[in-house]
């Protein structure tokens, strides 16, 4: 099977954000960024940094990041203005946890300036991947953001450099399809998990033939009927 990677950053953008508070909250409880949809994306090559001329906007930037030796990891963010950075325990998302932030803000190259901003030691594992995420509001002034972590041996990579991320890889399975019992007339519903961040192509099959149609991440029955007993489904995904 193909094991594709790309190396680089997903970003998303959202413009037009209240400036109150300077809170990720503004991020965070936008209704595009609750439905998925920025103002704008794109692959970075700057590695986990960023500037974007303008004010009250904010951002998100997503990757997988491998680690290139077994230790542990000390993650700085530095930013204008607030940010956190997340880190999963493998390439799911859902295992993401807050490791470093800011709050309210940081000069340039500062990235002392304020509890949180380092991490605590975190282990990785070389080889493996981890998925990281940074949220980043803007309101005016300064903007910048930039996150760098301390390697096991010493070294400092700052920020984060593109050959250390890749924003997509091959489909990855965290919960596969399983057998449903059903009571007839009730809805049926097939809907695998996986670890990616960006859709997947979905191609649908029903007893080895294609479903017309069926090119969702899910699979739904309304309402099941006698017919549907012992039916086989399938899903291919790219």
């Amino acid at each position: 099977p193909a094991q594709a990677q790309f190396a680089g950053v997903h970003r998303e953008i959202y413009t037009n954000l209240n400036r109150q508070a300077f809170s990720l909250a503004r991020l965070t409880n936008h209704p595009n960024f609750l439905s998925g949809r920025p103002d704008q994306t794109s692959i970075t090559a700057s590695g986990l940094a960023s500037t974007f001329t303008g004010d009250d906007y904010a951002q998100r930037l997503r990757a997988y990041l491998l680690a290139p030796s077994d230790g542990s990891y000390i993650f700085s963010v530095s930013s204008d203005e607030t940010s956190n950075v997340l880190l999963g325990t493998d390439e799911n998302p859902a295992t993401k946890r807050l490791v470093a932030w800011v709050d309210p803000r940081a000069q340039p190259g500062n990235y002392t300036t304020h509890y949180g901003q380092q991490s605590l030691p975190v282990p990785l594992q070389a080889g493996r991947r981890y998925y990281v995420e940074v949220l980043h509001h803007e309101a005016n002034l300064i903007d910048h953001l930039s996150v760098q972590w301390r390697l096991p041996a010493g070294a400092i990579e700052s920020p984060i450099p593109n050959t250390r991320l890749v924003y997509e890889i091959a489909p990855l399975i965290v919960s596969n399809l399983v057998h449903l019992t059903v009571e007839e007339g009730r809805p049926a519903v097939f809907a695998p998990v996986l670890a990616n961040f960006l859709p997947q192509d979905f191609r649908w099959q029903r007893d080895g033939i294609d479903i017309p149609g069926g090119t969702n991440a899910s699979y739904r029955i309304e309402a099941t009927a006698l017919s549907d007993n012992n039916a086989t489904f399938r899903a291919f995904v790219t």
